[in-house]
């Protein structure tokens, strides 16, 4: 039996390689969404995100 797939765990070094990396998987982030997602992988914290999507 194949163990769970686990997340890529890669540490992103900056708030616009973290925008890239979402643009390559096709969430286009502004600034501030970039930020976010950034500061919460950094401190290893849940970011919940709500509202309409776009």
């Amino acid at each position: 039996m194949k163990p769970p797939h686990e997340p890529e765990t890669q540490m992103l070094d900056s708030i616009e390689a973290t925008q890239r990396a979402l643009a390559d998987h096709g969430y286009f982030a502004d600034l501030d969404l970039a930020t976010s997602v950034f500061l919460a992988l950094r401190m290893q914290k849940a970011l919940f995100l709500e509202g309409e999507p776009g």
